[in-house]
């Protein structure tokens, strides 16, 4: 059931996120192959000028490059290339210094092809550019809905996870204090970091922090009273078998 409920959202949902975004890639890079003569002239001050090209020029390069290769390349770390794609004012210092690399490597690995299609395929000449910036823009398109479409797939499981524990008489514990072990009676909380064993069986060789995207406390205490769901447990629940799935409803009865 769970699997059918997770196709028909993601027929309903997942096409209609791809069109609005490819809507506002496909306009933000027209808008940069006019500043830049249809990807000819990519320059430092372009990239100073305007940070967030960065998305865009990634998407020029054969194979589009990733944020941490890009790190990797231009040796800065992922954060420093998020916040240049993403703050409206990135630390302008930073900037300066790491432009020059960046653009170096985006030059380097820029699909030369792409914007000679008019050879390798026949092109007539004047559609070349309009053919590369519909490319690069369902590059851009994939790499920003993908996560966007990931991202409501898991409130959309936190939404049916909570509707079926509130069936079952548990109520919301939303105290960002609380450790997932100070949870009372009957409640359930969303996105806690628990304490585990990092050997998984003793204290020996210290404890690891571990997300959790959902904790649950029984309503009796009990010597085992904490569900606790990752993202990858939640979708195993998907696929468990009748067993899996009468031990969990045994566990919140």
């Amino acid at each position: 059931m769970s699997v059918l409920m997770y196709n028909e959202w993601f027929l309903n949902f997942a096409p209609t996120t791809f069109k609005e975004e490819r809507l506002k890639c496909l306009d933000q890079v027209i808008q940069l192959s006019q500043k830049t003569n249809g990807f000819k002239e990519i320059s430092e001050d372009l990239l100073i000028a305007q940070p967030s090209s960065l998305k865009i020029l990634r998407m020029l390069c054969a194979p589009p490059i990733a944020r941490d290769r890009l790190a990797g390349l231009v040796n800065a770390t992922s954060a420093t290339i998020a916040n240049i794609e993403t703050k409206v004012n990135p630390n302008a210092k930073t900037l300066k210094k790491i432009a020059p690399s960046i653009i170096r490597v985006i030059n380097a690995l820029k699909d030369v092809e792409l914007f000679n299609l008019n050879k390798t395929l026949g092109f007539p000449q004047e559609q070349n550019l309009k053919v590369a910036e519909a490319v690069i823009s369902d590059r851009l398109t994939g790499a920003l809905a993908d996560p966007k479409i990931r991202n409501a797939q898991e409130e959309r499981q936190l939404r049916v996870i909570e509707t079926y524990l509130q069936s079952k008489g548990y109520v919301r514990f939303d105290d960002p204090e609380a450790s997932a072990i100070d949870l009372p009676l009957g409640t359930y909380s969303f996105h806690k970091n628990v304490l585990m064993f990092k050997n998984g069986f003793d204290d020996s060789n210290g404890y690891v922090r571990t997300p959790m995207d959902v904790v649950i406390r029984q309503k009796i205490q009990t010597t085992n009273f904490h569900c606790l769901l990752s993202a990858s447990q939640l979708e195993i629940l998907q696929i468990l078998t009748n067993v899996g799935r009468k031990k969990i409803q045994k566990f919140l009865n």
